[in-house]
């Protein structure tokens, strides 16, 4: 109905008058789409830190456990 509405008012009152020719409606993007996206590659990342920590963790006691074999 708005896109009926602005039409209209484009063709009685834009400067192109009734020679307006309005393109096909596109429909917007589902702005939830882009949310959820978001959402999962959040998700992703702070999978991907949590296992660089553990990570970190692992090489941390290995070098603990050279230093102390050197000792």
């Amino acid at each position: 109905m708005a896109r009926k509405l602005a039409i209209w008012f484009h063709r009685s009152f834009g400067k192109q008058g009734t020679s307006f020719k309005p393109g096909p409606f596109v429909a917007p993007a589902d702005p939830n789409e882009q949310l959820r996206k978001l959402q999962s590659e959040i998700s992703t990342l702070k999978g991907d830190l949590q296992q660089a920590n553990i990570d970190l963790n692992s090489s941390k006691q290995l070098n603990e456990l050279i230093a102390q074999e050197k000792d």
